[in-house]
């Protein structure tokens, strides 16, 4: 039955008239399908799942907007289908997960606008917050030309009701990380000066104008590295611990993925407004550039002469990292590894979360 709707949905979406399933199922998969093209742009983001029933059958669509309006056919398991009184008994464990209302009531988006802020959020409620960056990036250039263009904006994550949102400034103009690494410290500077503008407009709109922007060390981290993921288990430590269940403490994730399909990247950066520095700390290192590397025998076989999405350094530059064998040693500690899979550990504001107790393992001179 599964496949048979997701056929005809398949169909909805191609504009095909031929379809394997009964007329008036399709008028009423045509009818849910306007009625999720027709939600505005949170509403969408908020919509976990869609239920039909005529009392005798129901059937439950989990992330609807994926199945309705994405191109092709949808997995037909995120289709449920519960066909017989029978049935809904028999399966009724699967249908209260699939309808538990942790599931459904946490889901507002992670990311607002400042009206969404404004609708959504009750300034008391407010605990706290950190400065953060939105991180967009996108190929551009023609198909065998192509290069990354890389968009920051500046964000405040501000935690209520114990979990975060990000209140981001999309009115703003858009500011790109350069592919000039020595046009960085001017993008910095000039995130900082709209971010701080951002901050203080934001907090005198929502009457908190008595806080100020917390350590990273005061961040709970992220649950998982997709926001997708996030909304699907417990936010807090103390959601896991009135469940009876011991706590397991872990690295806090500062970065999470937010663009659906795109490379989109809300980044945590506590009192700072960017996670990386145009000039890394300490002495100067001669495992930046991919040639010196290789003559100590840890670089890769290929120098990185482009940048990509996850990526944003080549050798040569004071920030790149072309120690290979280094850069193996850092899978699972680095925050960023996502975003700036090279970036010397020395230019990045986390470094002392990845290496707080065995710093003396970077090859990077005194």
């Amino acid at each position: 039955m599964t496949d048979l709707i997701s056929g005809a949905i398949a169909d909805l979406k191609s504009g095909r008239k031929e379809h394997s399933i009964l007329a008036e199922w399709i008028t009423w998969l045509s009818d849910l399908r306007d009625y999720v093209s027709s939600l505005s742009e949170l509403g969408r983001s908020t919509l976990r799942r869609v239920v039909s029933t005529a009392g005798q059958w129901v059937v439950v669509f989990e992330e609807p907007v994926m199945v309705f309006l994405d191109d092709g056919p949808p997995p037909s398991g995120f289709i449920h289908c519960f066909v017989s009184f029978t049935d809904i008994f028999d399966r009724s464990a699967t249908l209260f997960q699939l309808l538990h209302r942790p599931r459904l009531v946490d889901t507002l988006p992670l990311l607002f606008t400042r009206g969404d802020a404004a609708e959504f959020l009750a300034p008391h409620t407010i605990a706290g917050y950190f400065r953060g960056v939105l991180v967009a990036t996108r190929e551009s250039g023609p198909r065998r030309r192509h290069y990354p263009t890389r968009t920051l904006l500046p964000a405040l994550v501000v935690i209520s009701v114990d979990r975060p949102f990000a209140i981001v400034d999309f009115g703003g103009g858009l500011l790109e990380d350069p592919l000039d690494p020595t046009k960085l410290p001017d993008v910095i500077q000039e995130l900082v000066t709209r971010g701080s503008d951002f901050e203080r407009q934001l907090l005198q709109m929502l009457g908190r104008l008595d806080l100020v922007a917390r350590p990273l060390l005061e961040f709970p981290g992220f649950c998982s590295d997709s926001w997708r993921d996030e909304v699907a288990q417990p936010t807090t430590i103390a959601a896991v611990a009135a469940a009876g269940q011991q706590v397991e403490k872990q690295a806090p994730r500062f970065v999470i993925h937010v663009g659906e399909r795109y490379p989109e990247y809300l980044v945590v950066t506590g009192e700072h407004w960017f996670y990386k520095t145009a000039t890394p700390l300490g002495s100067v290192c001669k495992f930046h550039d991919w040639p010196h590397a290789k003559e100590n025998g840890v670089a890769a076989e290929v120098a990185l002469a482009e940048k990509n999405e996850s990526s944003y350094t080549v050798s040569g530059e004071d920030i790149h990292c072309a120690h290979e064998v280094f850069r193996r040693l850092r899978i699972g500690r680095c925050k960023v590894d996502v975003l700036d899979a090279h970036l010397c550990c020395r230019a990045c504001i986390y470094s002392p979360f990845c290496w707080s107790t065995d710093v003396g393992r970077l090859p990077c001179p005194p």
